[in-house]
């Protein structure tokens, strides 16, 4: 049998780096929780000392969360803190190649 799956936990504003980047350059029109699932698998490839592959299933969609992204969760994590998220997660995103 397998070894139980690792758990890999994100925060908020890396939740909402990935989500603001992922929007920005339309990669893919996943909504929050499928960022976090995103943040998750991106922070586990770049633990990676090997090239790997990872698939991810994306539920929910990004119609709803753009339109409450700014006024409820930029406020309550904070700009600086996604900014901070997002200089660690660029270079993770722009090594991804599409398949």
């Amino acid at each position: 049998m397998d070894p139980e799956p690792e758990i890999q936990r994100v925060d908020e504003a890396a939740v909402l780096d990935t989500f603001t980047l992922l929007h920005e350059r339309e990669l893919v029109k996943a909504g929050l929780s499928s960022a976090g699932v995103l943040t998750g698998a991106m922070t586990w490839l770049a633990e990676q000392t090997e090239p790997e592959r990872e698939v991810c299933v994306c539920a929910d969609g990004e119609e709803r969360c753009l339109e409450a992204l700014e006024p409820r969760s930029m406020a309550a994590v904070g700009e600086a803190a996604v900014r901070a998220a997002g200089a660690a997660l660029s270079p993770v995103m722009a090594a991804m190649q599409r398949i």
